[in-house]
């Protein structure tokens, strides 16, 4: 089996994730957002409300490398060992859409990312994902401002309730329209942290 766990900027998922893969002894997949050399520019460029457009073409072009290493640890473990992913293509997908919506992302780029995350991640491993379980940890954009402010990473003092409302809406929109059978949201509230959502997730991986 292959999780996927999602969810937001400091929804609490790559924590999530790692128990996950501790308690189940899964292989764990972890995002390496700190190998990105584009990201830093990035949320810099939001946050001083400069044109994204450029900057996120790298950021996500270093990402796609990074989802073409993930596709050959998948076949690499996926008859021996279950695993479980930090975020993963659909993520980015959704990271995409966002900008999309915003405007903030050149259109030829924008189809020709599409085309790619379609291919990779829906036609090429479609066979795979008929065994995953896709996990969205959903919280109030309130309360993910408040945990991306104590975890203090200066790149992310930009970003806006309002991003991150749209942002968790291109996750569950994708899950909706290709994996309506195979995901679950979890709504935590502010006083749950990630040991208490782990539990949830135990229940809907089952």
């Amino acid at each position: 089996m292959i999780a996927y766990i999602l969810g937001a900027i400091g929804s609490g998922k790559s924590t999530t994730a790692k128990l996950l893969a501790e308690e189940t002894k899964s292989v764990l997949y972890e995002e390496k957002f700190e190998d990105n050399e584009h990201l830093e520019d990035f949320y810099e460029a939001l946050r001083l409300g400069k044109d994204t457009k450029k900057v996120l073409e790298g950021v996500q072009i270093s990402f796609m490398h990074e989802y073409q290493h993930l596709g050959r640890e998948i076949e690499r473990h996926y008859t021996s060992k279950n695993m479980v992913i930090d975020a993963g293509p659909l993520a980015g997908m959704a990271f995409v859409e966002t900008h999309h919506h915003l405007n903030q992302i050149h259109p030829a780029f924008y189809k020709v990312y599409k085309m790619f995350w379609e291919y990779y991640f829906l036609e090429q491993d479609r066979l795979k994902k008929e065994s995953s379980k896709f996990i969205l940890i959903k919280r109030d954009p309130s309360d993910l401002l408040s945990k991306i402010d104590k975890r203090g990473r200066e790149m992310e003092k930009g970003i806006t309730p309002e991003y991150l409302d749209l942002l968790q809406y291109n996750y569950e929109k994708l899950l909706r329209e290709h994996f309506a059978d195979s995901w679950s949201g979890i709504i935590a509230s502010p006083e749950e942290n990630e040991t208490s959502v782990l539990r949830v997730v135990r229940a809907c991986i089952r």
